[in-house]
């Protein structure tokens, strides 16, 4: 009878070790996955930077080129046509 208890119980705790290994296994699955996840995020999110670094970058262009039209000789029309210009750059 000792014998069969003690085959019951190394079976038994056979069992529970190997449910905690496939524990294990899966937490460790759920973390790649998070990980990988976040990953992607980031490729994502600086990859939208980037684009928003371009549009930023001819957005300027754009500004220096129009305010470029004016020097000291200019006229107060040109300025106030360049003003203008300028205020339309700005709210697009």
């Amino acid at each position: 009878a000792l014998i069969a208890l003690l085959v019951v119980w190394g079976i038994g705790r056979y069992n529970q070790m190997i449910g905690t290994a496939e524990m294990v296994d899966n937490a460790m699955a759920q973390i790649a996955a998070q990980v990988e996840s976040r990953w992607d995020a980031l490729t994502n999110l600086i990859s939208a930077t980037k684009s928003y670094q371009s549009h930023e970058a001819d957005t300027l262009k754009q500004i220096v080129h129009e305010r470029s039209g004016v020097s000291r000789q200019s006229s107060v029309s040109q300025i106030e046509e360049d003003q203008a210009q300028f205020e339309r750059a700005m709210r697009a």
